[in-house]
């Protein structure tokens, strides 16, 4: 078994077939060289249902049900299961690059690489997939987009998670779940290479959990960006090298700016106060300035944020900050 894509499926019907038809219409890659492991997280939908036509027709494809627990307990039930050499996770309503399996594998293979990163491309809700035939060369280079982080986006040798006992934190909420379960995964892998060569097509739909703004994922993401936190401080401790030591506190300051960020706009001013004087208190803010945050994104509205929040370890900046956020959405919702 070459590769194991894993899935956590959730009432996403609308988009689970192109999703699947994308994976499996893999050519030069037969039944035997991969295998689909989806876990139906409780979908509520016809999801299950989809699933259930398509394995009939795909021996590659396995399905486990399980009652709804949430996208990182899915994804640490389908590891358990995983047996390819190599591991990839997609989310059940995005789509990735046709034919792509084998250049994966031999480009991986042949260069020794433990840790494959490709390029993430944001698509409307809408988007379709398309059956098409592409060729493939290997051009190594350097990320310039924060899109690469997720986890969507590492093809990884398997032997890293097993053997290191890698799983997803499923505390994690909205996001975090992936940086954490990657930044584990960096300590072991020897060589991590980056390729504009494969896309991962991210769909960008409205009501996911990634785009929503309200009181309840304001409070898991904190939950979330407190566990990094948590694990970037016992890290810090054992840690001896200048350039590791660095990153860890560079990861530190983008936790805390996420929270700070979260606060600023769905908590009031007294919430902002008492929060800052909490991450004080912990140790957390203020927090050195991250100068890498500074160049430009791919997206202007992403660049203007980072831009914006380079200067929250000032505290009158924050709040006035979070002043004019607050004023602005209450002026765009009348």
């Amino acid at each position: 078994m070459k590769l194991s894509i894993i899935m956590g499926v959730y009432n996403t019907e609308k988009y689970l077939s192109d999703c699947l038809k994308s994976i499996l219409d893999q050519q030069e890659f037969t039944q035997d060289d991969f295998e689909v492991i989806c876990v139906n997280d409780g979908s509520t939908d016809n999801s299950g249902k989809i699933l259930e036509e398509y394995s009939k027709q795909y021996t590659s494809l396995k399905i486990i049900n399980q009652e709804n627990r949430g996208r990182t307990a899915a994804l640490n039930v389908a590891l358990s299961e995983a047996s390819g050499k190599y591991l990839w996770t997609i989310n059940s309503d995005d789509f990735i690059d046709t034919s792509c399996f084998k250049f994966i594998i031999d480009t991986m293979e042949n260069n020794d690489i433990d840790c494959l990163v490709i390029e993430r491309v944001r698509v409307p809700e809408d988007a379709k997939y398309i059956k098409k035939t592409q060729s493939y060369k290997f051009r190594e280079g350097r990320r310039n987009t924060s899109d690469s982080s997720a986890d969507t986006t590492h093809i990884l040798l398997r032997k890293l998670v097993s053997e290191n006992n890698i799983l997803y934190e499923e505390d994690a909420r909205n996001g975090g779940c992936d940086h954490l379960y990657l930044y584990e995964l960096g300590k072991y892998w020897k060589k991590e290479v980056y390729t504009k060569s494969i896309h991962y097509y991210h769909r960008q739909r409205a009501n996911s959990l990634a785009h929503i703004r309200d009181e309840k994922s304001a409070n898991n993401r904190e939950r979330t960006y407190r566990l990094m936190l948590e694990k970037f401080n016992s890290d810090l401790k054992e840690c001896k090298d200048k350039k590791k030591r660095r990153n860890i506190l560079e990861r530190k300051g983008l936790a805390t700016q996420s929270i700070l960020n979260s606060y600023a706009i769905n908590k009031s001013k007294n919430e902002r106060v008492n929060l800052l004087e909490d991450l004080k208190k912990d140790g957390y803010y203020p927090y050195d300035f991250v100068w890498w945050n500074l160049r430009p994104k791919l997206g202007i509205k992403r660049t203007l944020m980072d831009w914006c929040m380079f200067f929250f370890p000032i505290q009158n900046y924050y709040l006035f900050y979070a002043y004019v956020v607050n004023k602005l959405k209450n002026y765009n919702s009348k």
